[in-house]
């Protein structure tokens, strides 16, 4: 594994540590591993939809476990990043 890698596996785990850590007690954790938060992230949708010469952009909803990683990870969704992400239309070409 290269060392840019390595380094974007650390950084993640230290910014995901509040939910990657395991309990003491049962060995559980709210994001079980980097898998499956990549696989949660991945889950949000942006549909896209063709209209005569416009192309119609909207992201679809964010799960409050989502919205939890994408704030861990310094991405957070503000409400104007939020309006601006829910519909974008562009010209088709």
């Amino acid at each position: 594994m290269g060392m840019l890698a390595y380094l974007v596996i650390w950084e993640a785990k230290q910014r995901l540590k509040e939910i990657l850590e395991r309990d003491p007690d049962n060995k559980e954790c709210e994001g079980n591993s980097l898998r499956e938060v990549r696989d949660s992230l991945s889950k949000i949708s942006i549909g896209r939809i063709k209209i005569g010469g416009i192309e119609v952009e909207q992201i679809g909803i964010i799960q409050k476990h989502q919205r939890k990683i994408l704030n861990l990870l310094g991405t957070p969704l503000n409400k104007k990043a939020q309006q601006s992400l829910s519909l974008k239309i562009r010209p088709y070409s």
